[in-house]
């Protein structure tokens, strides 16, 4: 009983000292005015350095008589090098409209301002891209022959201007000997000699069968010279294909071998850029000898060993394997001793590649393989074919894959273009409407899905003639790799002398950012 009084009395003592206390909260509300901000694009391009970057936003604000302050800024990586670096924000202005150049090298930034209410302290953040560009980042390189059988370049930027003969412009001399190959290797890092540090570039790498150039895509200088390229003596010229990059690499595809050099920019691996000497000369202790076309995809290469009669893959750590073929039935035989006449490889979900080969009496018979080797080095081989000697794809002079959206071929038969189907074995005489008159020297697709929209998003089929010595290049849009039917095409360039490979340059391919573009040579 006791206890329960003095439960009893210490809860009364509880409601007395509560009821002593004041409420001193503070409830006096003040309504804070909101504003928007209003009129930026999601996207800008730009060209660094030279080009004004002109933006201007709207604020709308509840308080008409508001006063605002502007900070407009750029984030950037403390070491660009290195792909984890810590970003901060560089302040570039405070006026309300920018208006002011861009002065950072070629690339895709976040711009951010930061729009404050002076009285009521209230600030609000927004945000777009910048695509930084240089006059030479993007655009079409057309390589072609000269009247003189020589090589140059003309060059057709984005802004509608175009720079002709651009290897004599920049370099001071066409190139000797007639056009070999036009390569492109987007963010790549090398050792530049004359200042004697590393740098990140953009290059375009014209060859003819006696000379190779290197021209960088910030200012068209040389960025390095043929025999900058190697740690120790240069690689025979006449012997050199292309350049091209792959998952971890760059190389050069050579008559005796892939020189290769490790990197990969956007993942924060960068290096010299040199070759050492053939390091994957050899696979499972036999030397090989690539037979050309290869056929790059994002990750892999596949090869052929003329050599030993077998197919071969580089894989994206630069190394040699010989692809499994353990699904194709005994489709292929070891040693293959015909000759290739083609390969090439379609995306369409999965990867188709075709493989062409002719043997000493002429007659052809193709593979059509299932190239999974995007994620492992497995090649399926679906169909062995015979070639019909009566169809005009038995004979084509010229073939080029449907490389997005259809699993066939273009190929040339007396000057006019057809597409063979390798899963039935068909062919058709292909309708491509307001095709010039003239020889066809050039034919190939080429895709990019890096936006959802614009000049950067595209499935094209090019063709180029040439015709009294000037050239036409027609890109048609397709639809299931077939040119929409009727309709004209979707840019013509024009020139002179004969071009024989097209290679497109933007910022917005990368080295680590290789699928969603077509890889052509």
């Amino acid at each position: 009983m006791k206890k329960l009084k003095y439960i009893l009395h210490m809860f009364m003592i509880s409601l007395f000292i509560t009821s002593c206390f004041k409420d001193l909260g503070n409830y006096d509300y003040t309504y804070i005015p909101d504003f928007e901000i209003t009129g930026l694009k999601e996207k800008y391009s730009v060209v660094s350095y030279t080009e004004n970057m002109n933006i201007q936003v709207v604020v709308e604000s509840e308080d008409k008589n508001a006063e605002f302050e502007y900070e407009w800024g750029v984030v950037l990586q403390e070491n660009e090098m290195v792909l984890d670096s810590p970003t901060y924000l560089e302040i570039i202005s405070n006026e309300k409209d920018l208006s002011i150049p861009f002065e950072y090298k070629s690339g895709t930034y976040t711009l951010q301002l930061k729009v404050t209410n002076k009285s009521t302290g209230l600030a609000k953040l927004v945000s777009t891209q910048i695509e930084a560009v240089t006059p030479f980042s993007k655009g079409y390189y057309l390589l072609k022959e000269t009247s003189d059988g020589n090589t140059d370049m003309d060059i057709f930027y984005d802004n509608n201007t175009s720079s002709i003969n651009a290897i004599a412009e920049f370099k001071g001399a066409s190139l000797q000997g007639k056009p070999k190959s036009l390569s492109y290797l987007p963010e790549i890092s090398f050792l530049d000699e004359e200042i004697g540090s590393r740098v990140i570039d953009y290059l375009i790498i014209p060859a003819s069968e006696k000379e190779i150039v290197t021209f960088s895509l910030t200012d068209m200088t040389e960025a390095r010279t043929y025999a900058q390229w190697f740690f120790g003596e240069p690689y025979s010229i006449e012997k050199a294909h292309y350049f091209t990059i792959g998952g971890a690499f760059y190389g050069l595809f050579t008559d005796d071998g892939v020189f290769t050099n490790y990197q990969a920019v956007s993942f924060g691996m960068t290096s010299s850029g040199k070759f050492p000497e053939l390091t994957t000369r050899a696979y499972d202790n036999k030397e090989y000898e690539i037979s050309f076309p290869v056929c790059h995809s994002e990750i892999y290469s596949l090869m052929f060993d003329s050599k030993n009669g077998r197919f071969l893959l580089l894989d994206f750590n630069a190394g040699v394997q010989e692809p499994d073929l353990s699904e194709s039935d005994e489709k292929v035989k070891y040693p293959i001793t015909d000759r290739l006449v083609f390969m090439g490889e379609s995306k369409t979900g999965d990867y188709y590649t075709t493989i062409v080969f002719e043997r000493e009496d002429g007659s052809r018979y193709y593979y059509y393989a299932n190239t999974t080797h995007a994620s492992s080095n497995s090649i399926n081989i679906m169909e062995m074919r015979e070639i019909d000697p009566s169809l005009k794809f038995a004979e084509a002079t010229r073939i080029s894959p449907c490389r997005k959206d259809g699993r066939y071929l273009y190929f040339l038969s007396d000057g006019e273009i057809y597409t063979f189907n390798p899963v039935d074995g068909t062919e058709s005489k292909l309708d491509v409407p307001f095709l010039p008159e003239g020889n066809i020297t050039y034919m190939d697709t080429m895709y990019s899905s890096l936006e959802s929209e614009g000049p950067d998003s595209f499935n094209h089929l090019i063709i180029a003639v040439e015709n009294a010595g000037k050239y036409t290049v027609c890109f048609y849009n397709m639809v299931g790799g077939i040119p929409v039917a009727g309709q004209e095409p979707v840019l013509k360039l024009e020139g002179d002398g004969k071009v024989t490979s097209i290679q497109r340059a933007t910022p917005l391919k990368t080295s680590g950012f290789i699928s969603g573009w077509s890889i052509h040579y």
